[in-house]
């Protein structure tokens, strides 16, 4: 009997430490490393859907939008645990890139919407649904950085930090 329940305190203990070492920043960190890589990749469907459109801007909102994904990725490699000098500039980034991202969908709904000359729709529906998807990417990577910090994050008061 009490090495059964040694050998399930092992197991427990075990679990904890599994536990312990898991980490949203890891999560994020590999959400963004996807995301921009893929959206990087996947940038002729913006091109094709982009050469469809009236729109003198688009051209310019997919390069920002490509361009921000790729220093967010830049930026994870460098976030460290517990550090408010590697959240706030990531978190920064991450918005940024979610707004370039959100503008180019909204350039891509309204071409959908009120572009009468958009004879075939369906690379811009192709690059509507990646602009979603990046999105969503770029909003769960934030989310998990977010609650990373929350959780394991630090306390800075006059210059001196200490652990949560």
């Amino acid at each position: 009997m009490d090495k059964r329940i040694a050998v399930g305190d092992s197991r427990i203990a075990r679990a904890k430490s599994r536990l312990k070492d898991f980490s949203l920043l890891k999560v994020g960190k590999l959400i963004v490393a996807v995301a921009s890589i893929l959206h990087l990749v996947m940038s002729q469907v913006h091109v094709s859907g982009l050469l469809k459109l009236e729109d003198q801007i688009c051209g310019f909102v997919m390069f920002l939008s490509v361009l921000f994904g790729l220093v967010c990725l830049f930026q994870s490699t460098r976030a460290k645990y517990n550090d408010v000098r590697e959240f706030i500039p990531q978190a920064f980034f991450l918005v940024v890139t979610i707004c370039c991202t959100a503008y180019l969908g909204r350039i891509y709904w309204s071409a959908l919407n009120f572009q009468a000359s958009l004879r075939d729709a369906a690379s811009v529906v192709k690059a509507f649904s990646l602009t979603v998807g990046m999105c969503v990417a770029y909003i769960t990577a934030l989310v998990a950085f977010s609650l990373d910090y929350a959780v394991r994050g630090r306390k800075c008061v006059r210059g001196k930090c200490v652990d949560a």
